[in-house]
């Protein structure tokens, strides 16, 4: 039986006792009223009774205060006022015991009411064992506010609440059995019932305020020492006392002989009791029998739960906070390393085993889960008798009293080494991939860089050699060779966009993107090469406007349109835009062979082509598509397909659409009437800004062929040397994005701007193809062009910047 369920908890104990200071209170407030106002009825009871005196129940009012605030939290002035009422006590009583040993009155007993008083066979004072009884209340407050080294306070406090109590009863009793020595002789003359009353339940509240000391500390437990105490004491000292007033009664009434009556007395008592200690005996064996099956119930699920134990590998305790003594269980001793025959279960032994640097942690957590917390976890780590350290995760729960008291803490805990570990192992190599995948990031930045700039030569060369070559001969070795550098650009490109993808290091810039200007920009770059190969290319004009990354998005749009011409002998091409609902569906439509529903999946895959069985390179590497599918993924856009053998093919790509952005969108390229012909430039200044040799010399020669005065710089300091102490202004300065000894591009055409004092249009070129980039060259006023770029291109940039 748990505590809270014992005759008294701590709340009903305290109630008790509140109403035991209330019920004397209330006494001396009464009397104190019947002796002003002449009501016999309320200053003695009932007719016959001796009257409770003024004095007492003034010190009835003042001992039930102190009662009062001893039920009360503990504070500083509740304590200064229990010490004020017991000294006040104690100063009415001390005199009036002394003045009856004595025999020397002291005055104040005729203080209230002298002329009242004289009616009665009494003195105006507290009686002789009534004042000794109040002075034991008094001692009792004394000593519950006693300093912490009086170690005996408990006993003290509970031997005078006896002693008082004890005294009341007895007095109660001999006015029950008319037993006048008891109330009116000598010492205990004048000892009145509401007097008496009055101590029994002030004592009995003085008891009760203190649940856990003294006789209520014997009742209230719940073994069966206390189950038979609560079922015995009631009996014991009701049945006596009951028998002993009905034959005393009788033989008052019958005038029967007293040693008849105490024989009666006697047998009768003793055959009552006989038959209550049966009674009780019958509950205690059934009681008994109920905690034998208990215990075999816990026996049994404590070895299933030790089982379980086992098998998950947690170690069961509990610590008693009121006795600090634990309890493990074998699991516990075995995830310690301990043996439990010779290692002690304690708070102790349990700290000197957790590891040096979390003891703090530890002691920190207990110190604020205790006060107030509830369930609580942690980890920490131990330290074997062996030395190898483990790691301990800790579940528990606090449980706590009526009063909200800690009591006991228990919990289980778990070997977490190996998750531990896979977790620092597990961080480790997310490190290691981190730093590789930085790595294969930087290695793919610079091969980018690198393996484009030979290409970009190339491209030049060629474009320069078309220029100043003429004649049927060199045309068809010209067009070869374009044809193979074109493939090889191609090829370039999807290798990288691959790689780069497969590194995990392109990330999306998701803006509001018109899509007229993109469409028209790509059908006049792809209109003349559409053209070259017999067929029509169609942008259908929109002004629809998308959420989507420009850059990916186009690099998507190219790589459909280059598959779409490949593939197509004869027609045309065709990319539009449908709006469905909230989307907008852009497609790339062509007339050409068409796939089949079984190759309709694969054709996404890498390396895979139709067909292409001897794996023509101008027919690129198979990886365009599969770009196309990883960009729509990385973008969340959807990638879609409808086509049939020998009638064409269709991709769309499915994106969200957007409210038109007030921002300009990318810039048109230059129609064919607006690029001029090497006539038409005037020998303009162009300065080109390249580290590369053979890019720069590339750069040069193209620039020349188209008219052009080019002045060649490797570095910034170069530059702005050209443009020093010239009268003539470039109309365009040229530069690689990234330099030698860390100079970039953007810095090295602001440094030409400011030496010549006005904001000549720049141009950048990169192999570098992340989105910072191009946000970069816009938001200084800058265009951008990625390696490599065709000669046709270049030209036609370059005429738009300078206004040919």
């Amino acid at each position: 039986m748990p505590v809270a369920s014992a005759a008294f908890s701590d709340r009903s104990a305290k109630w008790f006792a509140r109403g035991s200071g209330l019920f004397a209170i209330t006494l001396g407030l009464v009397v104190l009223a019947g002796w002003p106002f002449d009501q016999p009825a309320l200053r003695q009871g009932l007719d016959g009774w001796a009257p409770m005196r003024p004095w007492t129940a003034i010190v009835s009012l003042m001992t039930g205060f102190g009662l009062l605030l001893l039920t009360t939290k503990p504070r500083p002035a509740l304590r200064v006022a229990r010490l004020l009422i017991a000294a006040a006590v104690a100063a009415v009583t001390l005199p009036m015991i002394a003045a009856y040993v004595l025999g020397h009155p002291t005055g104040i007993e005729a203080v209230f009411y002298p002329r009242l008083i004289a009616a009665y066979p009494i003195s105006g004072g507290i009686a002789p064992i009534i004042a000794v009884d109040y002075f034991l209340a008094a001692a009792a407050l004394l000593v519950v506010a006693a300093p912490p080294s009086f170690r005996h306070a408990d006993v003290a406090y509970a031997a005078l609440a006896s002693i008082g109590f004890g005294v009341a009863v007895t007095i109660l009793v001999g006015h029950l059995y008319w037993a006048t020595p008891l109330y009116g002789v000598g010492f205990f003359s004048g000892a009145s019932v509401l007097a008496a009353a009055g101590l029994a339940a002030l004592f009995a509240g003085f008891l009760a305020a203190k649940p856990d000391i003294g006789v209520l500390r014997i009742i209230r437990r719940p073994n069966l020492g206390g189950t038979a105490a609560r079922r015995l004491l009631p009996m014991v000292i009701a049945v006596p006392l009951a028998l002993g007033w009905v034959l005393v009664k009788t033989a008052r009434a019958t005038r029967v002989d007293v040693n008849l009556t105490m024989a009666l007395f006697a047998v009768l008592a003793a055959a009552m009791l006989i038959a209550v200690v049966s009674v009780v005996a019958r509950q205690l064996s059934r009681i008994d029998a109920e905690r034998r099956r208990a215990v075999e119930t816990a026996r049994r699920v404590q070895e299933r739960l030790a089982q379980a134990q086992d098998v998950v590998g947690a170690g069961a305790w509990d610590w008693d906070l009121t006795t600090n003594e634990c309890t493990w269980s074998d699991s516990y001793f075995r995830l310690f390393g301990l043996d439990p025959a010779t290692s002690p279960s304690s708070h102790a032994a349990f700290f000197e085993r957790v590891h040096q640097e979390d003891r703090p942690a530890i002691a920190e957590l207990m110190e604020k889960v205790l006060p107030d917390g509830g369930p609580f976890q942690c980890e920490y780590r131990i330290v074997r008798p062996d030395g190898v350290v483990r790691h301990i995760a800790t579940l528990a729960s606090v449980y706590r009293d009526d009063n909200n008291k800690p009591q006991r803490v228990s919990g289980l805990n778990f070997d977490v080494t190996d998750r531990v570990e896979l977790a620092t192992a597990l961080s480790a190599a997310k490190r290691d991939t981190e730093r590789a995948a930085i790595a294969k990031s930087k290695f793919l930045a610079s091969v980018s860089h690198d393996l484009r700039q030979p290409v970009q030569s190339l491209v030049l060369f060629v474009g320069v050699l078309r220029e100043r070559l003429k004649g049927a001969q060199v045309e068809g070795v010209l067009g070869g060779i374009e044809h193979s550098v074109e493939a090889l650009r191609l090829m370039l490109d999807a290798l990288l966009d691959v790689s780069r993808l497969d590194a995990g290091i392109i990330e999306p810039k998701i803006d509001i993107l018109p899509l007229g200007p993109l469409l028209a920009a790509l059908e006049h770059e792809y209109g003349t090469r559409a053209q070259a190969f017999g067929l029509r290319l169609r942008c259908v004009a929109t002004s629809a406007t998308v959420r989507s990354d420009p850059l990916l998005l186009e690099r998507m749009l190219r790589n459909l349109i280059e598959n779409a011409l490949r593939y197509t002998m004869r027609g045309g091409v065709v990319v539009g835009c449908r709006r469905r609902g909230e989307q907008v569906a852009l497609s790339v439509c062509d007339s050409g062979i068409g796939i089949a529903p079984e190759n309709q999946a694969a054709i996404f895959e890498e390396f895979y082509q139709i067909g292409n069985p001897e794996r023509d390179r101008a027919k690129g590497l198979g990886l365009g598509l599969a770009i196309v599918e990883r960009l729509g993924r990385l973008l969340g856009h959807q990638v879609s397909l409808r086509s049939r053998t020998g009638h064409g093919s269709c991709f769309s790509i499915t994106m969200p659409t957007a409210a038109p952005s007030a921002r300009p969108g990318p810039p048109a390229v230059a129609g064919p009437d607006a690029v001029a012909g090497p006539d038409a430039v005037r020998n303009e200044m162009v300065i080109v800004i390249e580290d590369e040799e053979l890019v720069r010399d590339s750069l040069n020669e193209a620039l020349t062929t188209w008219g052009y005065d080019v002045a060649t710089a490797g570095s910034i300091a170069e530059a702005v040397a050209k443009v020093t102490g010239s009268e003539r202004y470039p109309a365009l300065v040229i530069s690689d994005y990234r330099l030698r000894d860390g100079e970039i591009g953007p810095a090295a055409i602001e440094a030409v701007r400011k030496r010549c004092g006005t904001a000549v249009p720049g141009l950048i070129i990169t192999g570098d193809t992340a989105p910072e980039r191009l946000k970069e060259a816009r938001a200084a006023g800058f265009a951008l062009v990625h390696k490599p770029f065709s000669t046709q291109s270049l030209r036609d940039m370059v005429a738009s910047l300078t206004h040919h």
